[in-house]
C-alpha cells in the first residue's frame, strides 16, 4: 500500500476530484502501468486519506468511464495498457506545426453537427446515454491537397453550438467562448486502411494507410475538454517523436 498519498484538507478542489488526481498520478508508475499489481484498493484508499469509500468509489469511477482503468472481478483494478499513450508536455495546432515548416495551411471544408456519441466518447465525458455533443469535422491540408481530417467532440459544459465561429483555431475558441483553457494531451497512435467516407474527404484511394491520432485533452482541472479522431495521410504526414531515457 502506497502510505505516502494524501489530499490537502483546505484546498478549494472537492476531494474526490483530489483523489482523482492522485490515482491518474499512480497510474503512471510502473508496477501499475504495466499491469504488474492492480491499484490500491477502494478499502486501503480511503483507510491512508481518512475519506469515506464513497469518495474513493466516485473518483475512481470517472478513471473506469475515461478508459484508464478497468476493474477485474476479484482481482482489483487495473491499468489498461494502451499501445501507444503520450502525455504531451508541449503540443501546437496543426496550423502552428505547418507554420514553423513555413506551409501555408489551406482549408478544406468544417462542419459543425450535433450528434449522439459513441460508447468511448461517451465514457470519456461520463455522459449518460441520452446527451448529444457537438462534433466539428475539419479537413486541413496546403496547395497540394488535404492532408489530415479532425473529428473532434466537444464536452456540453464548454458552450459551444453548431453557430460558433469554427475559423478560430478550437482552442483558442473555446477559451473565448468559456474560459477554459487546454492543458494536457493523451494520445494514442495508430494506423487504419481509407474508407469511403475518408476517401472522399482526404482525396486519398480506399485501401491506402492512414495514420490514426486519437486524442483527449483536459484543462487545468485535469476535466474532459474534446475527443479526437485525427486521420492523416500516411502519404503526406510523418510524426517525428524525441524520447529521453529514463535512467533507472
Amino acid at each position: 500500500m502506497v502510505r505516502k498519498l494524501s489530499i490537502d484538507p483546505k484546498s478549494d478542489l472537492p476531494k474526490n476530484v483530489q483523489v482523482e488526481r492522485l490515482l491518474r498520478q499512480l497510474t503512471h508508475e510502473p508496477r501499475y502501468y504495466t499491469g504488474q499489481s492492480p491499484l490500491p484498493t477502494e478499502v486501503d484508499l480511503a483507510q491512508t486519506l481518512k475519506l469515506s469509500r464513497y469518495t474513493i468509489r466516485a473518483a475512481m469511477s470517472r478513471l473506469v468511464e475515461q478508459g484508464l482503468v478497468r476493474r477485474q472481478k476479484n482481482r482489483g483494478t487495473f491499468v489498461i495498457h494502451q499501445p501507444v499513450v503520450t502525455n504531451l508536455t508541449a503540443w501546437s495546432s496543426f496550423s502552428a506545426e505547418m507554420g514553423r515548416q513555413r506551409v501555408q495551411v489551406r482549408d478544406f471544408g468544417t462542419l459543425a453537427a450535433t450528434v449522439q456519441p459513441d460508447d468511448d466518447v461517451r465514457r470519456f465525458f461520463a455522459l449518460r446515454r441520452a446527451t448529444a455533443v457537438l462534433q466539428v469535422t475539419r479537413i486541413r491540408g496546403d496547395i497540394n491537397g488535404p492532408i489530415v481530417a479532425f473529428e473532434s467532440f466537444i464536452h456540453p459544459r464548454l458552450n459551444l453550438t453548431t453557430r460558433s465561429d469554427f475559423s478560430t483555431p478550437l482552442y483558442q475558441l473555446i477559451e473565448q467562448t468559456s474560459g477554459v483553457v487546454v492543458r494536457r494531451s493523451v494520445e494514442q497512435i495508430g494506423a487504419i486502411r481509407c474508407d469511403g467516407a475518408r476517401s472522399e474527404s482526404l482525396a486519398c484511394p480506399k485501401g491506402e494507410p492512414l495514420l490514426l491520432r486519437t486524442r483527449r485533452t483536459f484543462d487545468g482541472d485535469d476535466q474532459a475538454v474534446e475527443f479526437c479522431h485525427c486521420y492523416y495521410r500516411a502519404d503526406r504526414f510523418q510524426m517525428g517523436i524525441e524520447l529521453w531515457r529514463n535512467e533507472p
